[in-house]
């Protein structure tokens, strides 16, 4: 089963790490602008998909923990345990993988989505299956993970948005399952992505990694804040998980600077695929100024005035055309003037010759007429022809 959060009844990317019926953690970054006090929070909503047995649901979130260490800066212990449904007994428990290469390394990464809110209707969930060992640029791109790997997985994978009506860009995958013979446990979430991007797009990663926080470490601290037991796995010769009820990462190497690498986290789909300004220095960024990066996407503009965009390329259009129809006239007016005068020259040389001969020009017709029979029909500017309807 997958669950999405949804903040003020807009759908986030942050994907729930399930632990029951009544409960899931959450990446922390996903609270955004929700005080610890809840004094000024926005209606928090979890969705879930259901299955055969279990239909699909949505509860108002009416707890939320943060971890007593977490570092919004650092990413360190980005973890919030959310509780909700709390009016009722606990009726499902999912199992939680508790030791990531007890399984045979085999990870499966899945993004859900809700394809219509007012329906429950879920979309297909995307897949990805990989066994791929972590790189160099794991530890690079992140000074949590490195200090703390082993509550973490490290991908270099991303997955096309499900929805364009979110956002255009490829985000990370949302949940991490380990998977062993025929069965999947629940491993982690995603936490955050280390990333340099395109100085004019928020889409356009040129180098990205992306880390899952795995649970079995929080599992007791969990369980002492709820108040009852979790479903795990038991692996013989074990101590996992840890039975430590305060439990934190150890973040005293980690600097905050990140060498210079961007940290993304929280609701994605705030990245809308626009032109955005960052940064073009982050080497040297303090922490105030890498918090401020990890933390605000509100600070985007992701709105596209596409009337705007579309009026200005009619009147761009429009301009050109009426700057050609103004030349046109001009040109054809001049030679109409030329051909004028020629004609008139003409006549009068005629009107010399008849006046000359004792013949009144004037019963040749008046000039307009004239002009039109040596014009074949045309008329003057502003003078009707006789088939004209003047009504």
């Amino acid at each position: 089963m997958g669950g999405i959060l949804f903040t003020s009844g807009m759908q986030t990317s942050c994907e729930l790490f399930l632990l029951d019926s009544n409960s899931a953690v959450i990446s922390a970054e996903c609270m955004f602008g929700v005080g610890v006090d809840q004094s000024s929070k926005p209606q928090l909503e979890v969705y879930i998909n259901g299955n055969d047995d279990i239909p699909a649901v949505k509860h108002a979130v009416e707890s939320i923990t943060y971890h007593n260490e977490y570092n919004s800066t650092t990413m360190a212990n980005n973890v919030v345990l959310l509780q909700f449904n709390t009016e009722k007994n606990v009726t499902w428990q999912n199992p939680l993988g508790i030791i990531p290469d007890y399984y045979g390394g085999e990870l499966v990464y899945v993004r859900h989505v809700l394809d219509d809110v007012d329906k429950m209707e879920w979309g297909t969930p995307r897949t990805l299956e990989d066994t791929s060992t972590t790189d160099a640029s794991c530890d690079e791109m992140s000074e949590i993970y490195k200090y703390n790997n082993r509550n973490f997985k490290c991908s270099s994978k991303l997955v096309a948005s499900p929805s364009t009506d979110l956002t255009s860009c490829s985000i990370p995958y949302g949940i991490v399952y380990a998977r062993s013979m025929e069965s999947v446990y629940l491993l982690g979430y995603h936490s955050h992505t280390g990333a340099t991007r395109s100085a004019d797009n928020a889409c356009n990663y040129l180098k990205q990694r992306s880390y899952f926080l795995l649970i079995p470490d929080f599992i007791y601290t969990m369980q002492n804040l709820l108040g009852r037991d979790l479903k795990y796995t038991k692996v013989k010769n074990s101590n996992a998980p840890l039975q430590d009820i305060t439990y934190q990462m150890d973040t005293s190497k980690v600097t905050g600077n990140n060498n210079g690498y961007e940290i993304l986290s929280g609701d994605f789909y705030k990245y809308r695929g626009e032109k955005v300004t960052l940064p073009s220095d982050t080497s040297d960024s303090d922490d105030e100024s890498l918090s401020e990066t990890g933390n605000d996407f509100s600070g985007l503009d992701t709105s596209i005035d596409t009337n705007t965009s579309d009026s200005s390329r009619n009147d761009s259009s429009h301009d050109n055309s009426l700057r050609r129809n103004y030349i046109l006239i001009g040109v054809f007016s001049g030679i109409g003037l030329l051909v004028i005068g020629t004609i008139a020259i003409i006549l009068r040389r005629k009107w010399r010759t008849r006046r000359a001969m004792g013949i009144d020009p004037m019963g040749h017709n008046n000039l307009e007429n004239a002009l039109a029979e040596e014009l074949g029909g045309a008329t003057v500017p502003g003078v009707f022809s006789d088939n004209t309807d003047r009504s």
